[in-house]
């Protein structure tokens, strides 16, 4: 609900643009273009579980497992706690603030210039995907008002990344053309091709995940294997627009944009090496959400929802964050504190469900060290309680 603009709206509008003018001064005279090379995780050993959901007769690619920290220990590590609802979704049938000092390798060599691509040109991975008007790259509004959520005591809350996460991957036009054998899906038709480069395949784990931005589209794949430099097979696909789509599907024509359950695109609220490298996240967090903390149903800009419950705190497509009085917790990384001041920024949506007890985001899977997501691993513990109901 919109309400007019109060003493203390102004207040806070006054602060957001202060926070945005140090943010560019800031970035001005931090970023420089970072080459990075094409391998993968150094880390990407992990034990993992996928449960999958009893009775699912089409795939889901969901967030899956995840590295989690119980809300009462910092530690961290790689464990997997299990897909909920394994499903390749409706359509099946076709119908200023530092830098951060993270390493690891990035997929592609990253280029310079804005933080969002121009329509027509070309995409670099950390510029900020998707147009500036979708509701991914678009801040809070200085009057937002919040419903606090009351986070149930047994949630853990982690970060997506080494085998249940998904790699990012740009193409050059000199890379194979890969046909893909994959079902129809999402509303999209059967069996997809795009150029992809040689070695590039699903992220380790049974989702198997898969971006690739051939051109201005970026291909999103679930259960992705290459058998060949030119062929593939994959259980679910979904392709949007890098530079001019929004991130979310369309509901009629019924097409998403990506594989996870609000049919929003994987690319969209990823936390990417590339991007963190360079300054600030300027966009919104992807979110998973506990099963039983997500309702069935769908709001706003999602397509497509699975969450089970029926007395939760939010459904798939609703927009959370940290209120902007909320002070930044203690001890935070430096990774964490730019996820931090993106929650506060411009907030995170739910995409998607996962096991019954974990909120989780997802972060790279080809990028950064263990070292890092370790450490933003103990952060998300602090910072995803603190997030409130954007009305």
């Amino acid at each position: 609900m919109h309400r007019g603009v109060s003493e203390h709206s102004e207040r806070i509008a006054a602060v957001r643009a202060v926070r945005t003018a140090l943010l560019v001064l800031a970035e001005l005279a931090l970023a420089s273009p970072v080459a990075t090379g094409c391998s993968s995780n150094p880390s990407a050993s992990s034990s993992a579980l996928d449960s999958g959901a009893e009775g699912d007769s089409v795939a889901d690619a969901s967030m899956g497992d995840v590295v989690v920290t119980p809300t009462d220990s910092g530690a961290a590590g790689d464990s997997a706690t299990g897909d909920a609802t394994p499903d390749a979704g409706p359509g099946a049938d076709g119908s200023p603030f530092g830098s951060d000092a993270s390493s690891g390798d990035s997929a592609v060599v990253e280029g310079g210039g804005s933080d969002s691509a121009s329509a027509g040109g070309a995409f670099a991975l950390g510029q900020v995907p998707f147009a500036p008007t979708s509701s991914w790259n678009t801040p809070l509004a200085a009057n937002a008002t919040f419903t606090v959520l009351n986070w149930p005591s047994g949630i853990q809350y982690g970060v997506n990344w080494s085998s249940y996460s998904t790699p990012i991957y740009v193409a050059a036009p000199t890379d194979p053309l890969v046909l893909v054998t994959c079902p129809a899906s999402w509303g999209w038709p059967a069996n997809p091709s795009f150029h992809a480069p040689s070695g590039a395949t699903g992220a380790p784990g049974t989702d198997g995940e898969i971006l690739v931005i051939d051109g201005t589209t970026v291909h999103n794949l679930w259960v992705f294997s290459r058998t060949t430099d030119t062929t593939a097979v994959a259980q679910a696909y979904a392709r949007t627009d890098v530079i001019t789509g929004t991130g979310w599907g369309t509901a009629s024509p019924f097409a998403a944009a990506g594989i996870v359950a609000a049919g929003s695109s994987e690319l969209a609220g990823m936390i990417v090496q590339a991007e963190t490298d360079r300054g600030e996240i300027h966009h919104a967090i992807q979110i998973g959400m506990a099963a039983t903390l997500n309702n069935s149903g769908f709001s706003g800009d999602a397509i497509n929802g699975d969450g089970p419950a029926s007395n939760g705190l939010v459904q798939e497509g609703d927009r959370m964050a940290i209120p902007l009085n909320t002070a930044m917790p203690t001890g935070l990384s430096t990774l964490g504190q730019k996820v931090f001041r993106a929650l506060q920024t411009y907030g995170a949506f739910d995409i998607d469900t996962t096991d019954c007890c974990t909120v989780n985001t997802r972060a790279q899977q080809n990028g950064y060290d263990q070292p890092t997501m370790g450490a933003l691993n103990a952060d998300v513990a602090k910072l995803f309680p603190l997030m409130q109901k954007v009305n």
